[in-house]
């Protein structure tokens, strides 16, 4: 018998279906972060810390998430924290690195 989405009995993935998703994405994006990490380092150690930073943040969020399901706040700290990093990469692709580091006013190549 199954249950019915919203019950006590559903399970996070019944009620929230996207939630088997923006996890695991989550925790993968962590994990690139985590391996280009030390070349960021290489180039300067304020490059290699954002990286540490937005690795742990989207850790973070995927175990939160996990354990404490939809909440809110968790769902909007995600939506807000990975939007912002997908904005600064595609500044860093377009306008180039903003104001801080070596590489200040630089163009990165896409990849």
């Amino acid at each position: 018998m199954e249950t019915e989405p919203g019950t006590a009995t559903a399970t996070k993935s019944e009620v929230h279906p996207w939630l088997g998703h923006a996890i695991p994405l989550s925790a993968i994006a962590g994990f690139i972060h985590v391996l280009a990490t030390p070349s960021h380092f290489e180039e300067w150690v304020g490059y290699g810390l954002f990286f540490i930073i937005a690795a742990a943040a989207q850790a973070i969020n995927a175990v939160m998430l996990h354990f404490k399901g939809p909440e809110r706040r968790l769902l909007y700290a995600g939506i807000i924290g990975n939007g912002l990093i997908i904005a600064l990469y595609l500044v860093t692709r377009t306008v180039g690195v903003p104001v801080f580091g070596p590489e200040a006013d630089e163009i990165e190549p896409f990849g």
